[in-house]
């Protein structure tokens, strides 16, 4: 059966920083720990070029819905990134609906 046990907060400090000094002299970087170096475009804390891309069209797309289109600024707000996909299509931008569309899969959300 576990036991349960109390912690300081600098005894919790020192706990973690034992595991990640451990961890860092058998694997080189945490980054090794649970990433191969070959997998993926992006460091730690860098945006991923599909995200950054996306981003841009997110914001392309918010203003064709507001400025050709229309819509409210506080609903568009309120639109989820696939949500601003399907009214792009509804509204006839079937290519930029389609690149973030893809984008979107290929990035995950």
């Amino acid at each position: 059966m576990a036991k349960i046990i109390r912690l300081t907060e600098s005894q919790l400090i020192k706990v973690i920083k034992k595991i990640i000094k451990e961890d860092e002299e058998e694997y080189g970087t945490m980054r090794g720990r649970f990433f191969d170096d070959d997998e993926g475009d992006e460091e730690w804390g860098e945006i991923d070029k599909g995200e950054e891309i996306l981003k841009e069209l997110i914001e392309e797309a918010r203003d064709i819905l507001e400025m050709e289109c229309g819509y409210d600024l506080h609903d568009i707000n309120l639109m989820s990134e696939r949500e601003i996909v399907e009214a792009l299509f509804d509204e006839g931008y079937d290519d930029i609906a389609s690149e973030m569309e893809e984008l979107l899969d290929q990035e995950g959300f």
